[in-house]
């Protein structure tokens, strides 16, 4: 578990919280859901799994405690029983104080590219996720946020139309979670950013250091 995450540019750069913002109640409601991750500091991936291939959630809430990090995030993509296993690990999370990110795998890494696994059991019914992940968020407080992998680089799919509809089920079943999807440099041009802008509630922002 060595991938260390913590770089986050949150909503007073991208998410249009402005004082002069035409739509202030969702401004607040984006500004609320941003200060859920603010100071993140934490793992992603690479996490350690028993012999039938589960994820050994024991083991890794203590690597979590040790490492004295405050978040984990979660990918869906190695094995079918990543979703259930996470639903095992989210009340050891809440325990242990540490918040929960569930990150799914846009259409550059689903099948066939990487072989017939994607993010199981639903996907690329992101609509379904949204539900799934805002019903799950909603009994279980320390899932607080939603990412998506490379989504900067699956705009085409990721229309802002087809965002809202996709966050507007997510926040039909919990406001308060977060969407926080992976965002790179070189497409953050100020005209693609006014699009989606009102969308996030932050961006993941990857860099080597």
């Amino acid at each position: 578990m060595d991938k260390l995450f913590g770089a986050l540019l949150m909503l007073a750069t991208l998410a249009g919280c402005a004082p002069n913002d035409p739509n202030q109640a969702g401004a607040t409601a984006r500004a609320r859901r941003a200060q859920l991750v603010r100071g993140t500091f934490g793992t992603y991936d690479n996490e350690p799994r028993l012999p039938n291939r589960h994820v050994d959630v024991r083991r890794l809430i203590a690597e979590l405690v040790e490492q004295q990090a405050n978040t984990y995030n979660w990918l869906i993509w190695h094995n079918t029983n990543d979703w259930d296993d996470l639903k095992v690990f989210l009340p050891l999370a809440r325990k242990h104080h540490v918040k929960v990110w569930v990150t799914l795998v846009p259409p550059s890494e689903a099948p066939p590219l990487y072989g017939d696994l994607s993010s199981e059991p639903f996907r690329l019914d992101f609509e379904r996720w949204a539900a799934e992940i805002g019903r799950l968020s909603r009994k279980e407080p320390a899932l607080v946020a939603w990412s998506i992998d490379d989504f900067s680089s699956n705009l085409g799919f990721f229309t802002p139309a087809k965002l809202k509809t996709i966050l507007d089920c997510l926040h039909r079943e919990n406001p308060k979670i977060a969407f926080v999807p992976c965002w790179y440099y070189p497409p953050a041009v100020p005209a693609t950013v006014e699009e989606y802008r009102d969308l996030l509630d932050g961006v993941l922002f990857p860099f080597l250091s």
